[in-house]
């Protein structure tokens, strides 16, 4: 059974960029000693609110270290203290370590300007009246002038023109009112006279 490898702590771990605001990505990291032979892997990370975990962890590996960083988002303003898990360290025969979780502390500010106070707020100056704005009759009146003026030879033209006339009746056709009895009689009809 080997003994557990010695772990280093960054002197200055990744685990946020000055100024980080509500919401912003957040890398909160650790820097573990690396023995020969031995490759490391992250831990699974169930984050608590207000932090978010945004994606699977990030492993660099340089020489007998290596750096585990997990990008979060923090959802609350304040100083928040959290649980990360140690990493995973792997040997060729299929042993397994798991190192000692860390606390990481990260200050979150608010993406909101601070309220101005009553004492740095200026009086302003009264504002003016809002004038209302006259009304007048004048625009209907011109329409409906415009109107009349445009619709009144329209209306005369229409009423002018008047019905359609009847076309002329030719002599020789009989009238829609009289039956052809003449004609019946010559043809040898003797119903038709009465």
């Amino acid at each position: 059974m080997t003994s557990p490898p010695a772990q280093r702590e960054a002197a200055t771990p990744p685990i946020q960029r000055e100024g980080a605001t509500v919401g912003d990505t957040i890398w909160i990291g650790r820097t573990v000693d690396l023995p020969p032979g031995r490759s490391v892997r992250a831990a699974e990370w169930m984050a608590e609110d207000p932090f978010e975990l945004l994606g699977p962890a990030r492993v660099t590996v340089g020489e007998g270290a290596a750096e585990i960083a997990y990008p979060v988002a923090v959802w609350r303003t304040g100083t928040h203290t959290v649980e990360v898990p140690g990493p995973l360290l792997l040997a060729p025969d299929g042993d397994v370590d798991s190192l000692a979780g860390q606390t990481v502390t990260v200050q979150v500010a608010s993406v909101l300007p601070r309220p101005a106070t009553d004492t740095t707020l200026r009086p302003q100056p009264p504002a003016d009246f809002v004038p209302q704005p006259a009304t007048t009759p004048w625009p209907v009146l011109t329409f409906l002038l415009l109107a009349i003026a445009i619709l009144a030879p329209v209306h005369w033209w229409w009423r002018r023109r008047g019905t359609p006339g009847r076309a002329p009746e030719r002599a020789d056709a009989p009238g829609p009112d009289r039956p052809p009895l003449e004609r019946w009689a010559e043809a040898g009809e003797s119903r038709g006279g009465g």
